[in-house]
């Protein structure tokens, strides 16, 4: 997503508001990053019960911009991620949510814990 005729590989920040009556408000900025990518997955299995410890590894992995959130999703599971590198983030689960024997589940990181990519 990008302003109508502006660079659509722009990354940065453009302030957020809205403006009513001849009045602007402000709420803060908007930071547009380039689209992350997640390449692997490991372990492939997990505990039954408790915590669960997974690396993800892709492309365009950060959290230097206002608001970023690492985190990672398994199923409907989220979890709290730390960026190791721009390659690789570690992602804890507290309560790990299991799949029955013989099925799987999706695998989902996002810089804001909300846009998440994967799958």
């Amino acid at each position: 997503m990008s302003w109508p005729g502006r660079d659509k590989s722009f990354v940065g920040s453009v302030p957020f508001g809205f403006e009513m009556d001849g009045s602007w408000t402000r709420f803060g900025e908007f930071y547009y990053y380039k689209q992350i990518e997640l390449n692997e997955v490991t372990p492939l299995y997990g505990p039954a019960m408790g915590n669960g410890l997974i690396y993800l590894y892709g492309t365009n992995f950060r959290e230097d911009f206002p608001n970023s959130e690492l985190a990672c999703k398994v199923g409907n599971s989220i979890g709290d991620g730390e960026l190791i590198s721009p390659g690789t983030i570690r992602c804890v689960i507290y309560e790990m949510e299991t799949a029955p024997i013989g099925f799987g589940l999706p695998v989902k990181v996002a810089l804001n814990s909300y846009s998440w990519v994967g799958g």
